[in-house]
């Protein structure tokens, strides 16, 4: 499970190589579904010369959103985490990301 703040964040923690391979899924923050695609790109630094894969990352609005699949992990993590609240059946999707981020290894 991995946690980033920012789609650069992720981007550049992501391996193209699974990316390519299906491992991994994700969602924004509301439950919108992340594309994850890798795209070549020319690489002319003094040490590398050829093609650069790398991961790209964007929101898909165009899909419908996926709060009760991202709602299960974000429960399942904090419980692992053991910092679930009492009252899950009534805490927010914004306030279960709110405690991942608080309490889960963000950003790496």
């Amino acid at each position: 499970m991995g946690l980033y703040t920012s789609v650069e964040k992720a981007q550049s923690y992501l391996e193209a190589i699974d990316v390519k391979a299906g491992v991994y899924r994700g969602f924004d923050s509301e439950g919108y579904p992340l594309e994850l695609s890798v795209r070549r790109r020319a690489d002319a630094r003094w040490y590398s010369f050829g093609t650069h894969e790398e991961v790209s990352i964007r929101v898909d609005e165009t899909k419908p959103k996926q709060e009760a699949e991202l709602r299960e992990i974000l429960v399942t993590l904090l419980a692992y985490l053991r910092v679930l609240p009492e009252n899950v059946s009534e805490t927010s999707l914004a306030e279960l990301v709110e405690l991942a981020l608080a309490h889960g290894d963000v950003d790496s």
